[in-house]
């Protein structure tokens, strides 16, 4: 994603320009206006700041500081979507450029055309999605679960009123404090914003909800919290007097923390596995076959009783 400004050919009385905005953002190219005119010198300043650069004149324009934190937004903003494009949750051509511009420029949101409401626009919005993208009966199958979903959660709510970035984030975090999986969290946020997307395009609903950032919530859960054992904890543990089940157990764990090996991989090992001190194995979860030469503490582990 690149950023340029330069000024129009084009003056005013006063000999200033309309200055131009160029984004660059994954082989698209979207040209718009800042809306106030520069003198060649006022716009040097400007994009000196921006690119953290030595400004060569000391001339500002009086609106320097604020159109300079809406260039960083409006940055920030594309820099995130570009991401988001990049992890696959919204597809390059469902990027609003427009609306993600006026937004920094602090335009008002479009005014719908009507009072079309969500729940009888839906019909309307599968028959054309159907027609246009030619959806594969999974696709269909998966956006008739999520208006279940929705409407559950949303009820006889307005465009008015789900058509927001918070409301966006209150779903999603709905769904996860239902126990739902990141994935499902994540495919449940897109149709959303799909539908939210193809209602715009419709005038049925303003843009503020294109100022949404995905990011995933965990439900009473403390955040990066990394919990594991040190050198010293593993070899107090392999160190217990124990015997019986209680002592296969432990030679379980032991095992599953020098090979890294999840409990339903340890319980699929065969003897047959092992040779020569290399762990030759496919991993059930990922289907991803692996070598692994046995330390002496994991080999110890195996021949006691691991398999």
């Amino acid at each position: 994603m690149k950023l340029n400004l330069y000024l129009d050919k084009r003056y005013d009385k006063s000999g200033k320009h309309q200055v131009r905005l160029s984004v660059a953002f994954l082989g698209r190219r979207f040209i718009t206006s800042l809306g106030v005119p520069m003198s060649e010198a006022e716009l040097t300043a400007l994009i000196a700041d921006f690119n953290h650069a030595k400004p060569e004149t000391k001339v500002r324009h009086p609106q320097h500081k604020d159109l300079l934190r809406k260039l960083n937004q409006l940055s920030t903003d594309l820099d995130w979507e570009q991401q988001k494009v990049e992890r696959g949750e919204v597809k390059l051509n469902d990027v609003d450029f427009a609306a993600i511009v006026n937004h920094i420029k602090g335009k008002e949101i479009r005014t719908p055309k009507n009072q079309q409401t969500p729940s009888n626009a839906w019909i309307e919005f599968i028959s054309e999605e159907m027609k246009k993208k030619d959806l594969a009966e999974g696709t269909v199958s998966s956006l008739s679960s999520f208006r279940k979903r929705f409407l559950e959660f949303a009820g006889m709510r307005t465009y008015e009123q789900i058509a927001t970035a918070e409301f966006i984030d209150n779903w999603a975090q709905w769904n996860v404090n239902r126990g739902v999986s990141n994935n499902t969290t994540k495919s449940q946020v897109y149709y959303l914003i799909w539908f939210l997307t193809w209602s715009f395009r419709k005038g049925y609903c303003g843009d503020d909800f294109k100022r949404y950032h995905f990011e995933l919530k965990t439900a009473d859960k403390k955040e990066n919290a990394v919990l594991f054992l040190t050198l010293e904890e593993i070899a107090r543990i392999e160190q217990l007097d124990l015997d019986g089940n209680i002592d296969i157990a432990r030679n379980i764990f032991l095992f599953q923390c020098f090979t890294g090996l999840r409990i339903s991989d340890v319980r699929r090992l065969k003897k047959q596995d092992l040779h020569d001190g290399v762990l030759r194995f496919t991993i059930q979860k990922t289907g991803a076959f692996i070598e692994n030469r046995l330390n002496n503490g994991s080999s110890a582990k195996w021949i006691g009783g691991v398999v």
